[in-house]
């Protein structure tokens, strides 16, 4: 079985989220959010939404909740963009969204270890903690450039540690992975603007 990291798409007619990373929310805190003035070129509001956080749609995200294991839903506080509260005619800002729509993030508070074939960068805090910087040789998306995964390398996962959880984490990791479960789902439902970059693979046991 294939693993999947989600994301919202980059299609600039979208509009995207602006969302500083690093920020606390699996206690329940709300994550600040502004509209992106920055990549922006549109303000139509898409199922999944680009951000530094997987954003998409309220219903969706209940949608998923109700059927996968293991995810969760974090709220957003939304700000105003400083371009908007000094814009003299806000109808002039295309890239700000003219409707309404519930948005939250969703995410996993499953942490699953990796095995020792995983191609990762570990890096060390300023505290001495580790944490894996980067994944190497899967598959990515750079500006205009797809790369496609490289065989033999990436993230592997023992099937009896992913158990029967369709969202989770790696160890000493941020990014959400989903299983093929979520992507076959997810293509058949046809949500817009959701990309899957495959990762690794799980190992039977």
């Amino acid at each position: 079985m294939k693993i999947y990291k989600i994301r919202g798409g980059n299609d600039p007619i979208y509009a995207s989220i602006h969302a500083q990373m690093g920020q606390p929310y699996e206690e329940g805190e709300y994550i600040k959010v502004t509209w992106n003035d920055y990549y922006s070129k549109g303000n139509v509001i898409p199922d999944f939404l680009y951000s530094g956080y997987i954003v998409c749609k309220r219903k969706i995200a209940i949608e998923l909740s109700q059927i996968f294991n293991k995810i969760e839903i974090g709220e957003l506080e939304w700000h105003k963009n400083p371009k908007e509260i000094v814009a003299k005619d806000i109808r002039r800002l295309r890239w700000l969204p003219k409707e309404e729509v519930d948005l939250l993030h969703i995410y996993s508070k499953i942490y699953i270890p990796i095995l020792p074939q995983s191609t990762v960068i570990i890096e060390k805090k300023a505290n001495g903690e580790e944490y894996i910087d980067s994944y190497i040789g899967v598959e990515s998306i750079i500006g205009e450039k797809h790369i496609l995964r490289e065989k033999e390398k990436g993230i592997f996962i023992q099937q009896k540690e992913i158990k029967n959880f369709d969202f989770f984490r790696i160890e000493k990791s941020y990014p959400l992975l989903c299983t093929e479960n979520v992507k076959e789902y997810i293509e058949k439902r046809g949500f817009s603007n959701v990309v899957f970059l495959e990762v690794g693979d799980v190992i039977e046991n």
